[in-house]
């Protein structure tokens, strides 16, 4: 839950501006069953600028694919953006913009917290690489451009806070995260 900051962080980028062209393809998906079944929930601090806003998230990921559900502080639903392993489909409020992308959303989640040889596979075709050089951060690199990084307050990604930051379209998410284990 906690990598699913980088999707709302996103949604402000998105909202905000349109980035310059990217070096490289950095919305790439890992199949959803790379994380077996859980769900999660989230509280995020999003900055964007001058701009910051707060949203809850809701992570479901099952034999179904991933989902991800963000509403705002009241309660009122934003987006719903689901992966089934081949197609992304996304159902937003007229509150969001329109360049919000659904698969930059789902590829922020997976690069906060999928596991590490997965998104390291995942990125790496598309000319992108993905470190841990130290306990507690995770880097997404094109040469020696840094995209993206993220840390970790605990070893559980799945469970705690985070602190995201996409350099790239200028955003940063701290995201508290709790998962539900299923039944």
């Amino acid at each position: 839950m906690r990598r699913l900051a980088p999707l709302f962080m996103v949604f402000l980028a998105a909202c905000a501006h349109t980035p310059a062209p990217q070096p490289a393809d950095s919305t790439a998906l890992a199949p959803p069953g790379a994380v077996g079944p859980r769900s999660a929930s989230q509280v995020i601090h999003a900055v964007y600028g001058a701009r910051a806003m707060t949203l809850r998230t809701a992570l479901q990921i099952d034999s179904a694919g991933l989902k991800v559900v963000g509403v705002t502080a009241t309660g009122q639903r934003l987006f719903t953006v689901s992966y089934d392993g081949a197609a992304i489909t996304a159902d937003k409020s007229a509150f969001v913009p329109e360049k919000l992308e659904p698969a930059r959303v789902l590829a922020d989640v997976q690069l906060a917290l999928w596991p590490l040889a997965d998104v390291q596979t995942l990125f790496r075709g598309r000319g992108l690489e993905v470190t841990e050089p130290f306990a507690g951060v995770r880097r997404l690199t094109h040469g020696d451009q840094l995209i993206a990084e993220v840390h970790y307050a605990s070893a559980d990604p799945w469970n705690g806070r985070l602190w995201f930051v996409n350099f790239e379209f200028d955003y940063s998410l701290t995201i508290d995260t709790s998962t539900t284990a299923p039944n």
